[in-house]
């Protein structure tokens, strides 16, 4: 396997420069706890993006917290898997389609870097996946899907990872996956993705 490199469109300047990047605790706490002002939530860089992931966060997570409770905890691993294979298939074969691209490694990562920096600055301490002849690597320290105590396995969210990477072999079958380390399941420094992609039978 060779050496894994970022796509073209990396940096380390840009990153920087994501708004949210550097709110204080107490900034985000504030939003958390709606006790946040307009003026705060327009005013502060980056503020109302961190704002908007954790809205589309609370909304994810509490419509599945909310299955469980109506219908149990198997019911809901079941929506959320459904939701991945959604999302992973959808998400992606839009990206290839719109963009007139093909899936491989590197097309894979730059989705990867895409998907990332549109969910908020908790996601997008993704940035950036690296790539090589055959594969990807994806590392974050936090989660916009993870709610809850850093250490607790989270079996809900947990499917719906797994599902969101089955949803990618949709659109691409040669594609697989190790998740050696990830929040949903327990290990508090973060998430740790390694794609890999076969190649096609003779």
């Amino acid at each position: 396997m060779t050496s894994e490199v970022r796509a073209a469109h990396a940096s380390d300047e840009l990153s920087a420069r994501y708004p949210g990047r550097d709110l204080t605790d107490e900034q985000k706490n504030a939003v958390r706890d709606a006790t946040a002002s307009i003026e705060q939530l327009v005013e502060t860089e980056g503020l109302l993006t961190f704002a908007v992931g954790e809205a589309l966060s609370s909304f994810v997570t509490g419509i599945l917290e909310s299955v469980a409770e109506i219908a149990g905890e198997e019911a809901a691993i079941a929506a959320a898997v459904q939701v991945g294979h959604r999302y992973g298939r959808e998400n992606y074969s839009k990206y290839l389609r719109n963009r007139g691209l093909t899936s491989s490694p590197e097309v894979f990562c730059a989705y990867q870097d895409y998907m990332h920096a549109v969910r908020g600055p908790r996601h997008a301490t993704a940035l950036w996946a690296t790539y090589g002849d055959d594969s990807v690597t994806v590392e974050r320290s936090d989660c916009l899907y993870f709610s809850g105590e850093r250490g607790t396995p989270n079996r809900i969210v947990a499917a719906m990872e797994a599902s969101i990477v089955e949803g990618y072999q949709q659109v691409d079958p040669q594609l697989r996956m190790e998740n050696p380390r990830c929040l949903t399941k327990g290990n508090p420094e973060g998430c740790l993705h390694l794609f890999r992609f076969s190649q096609p039978a003779e």
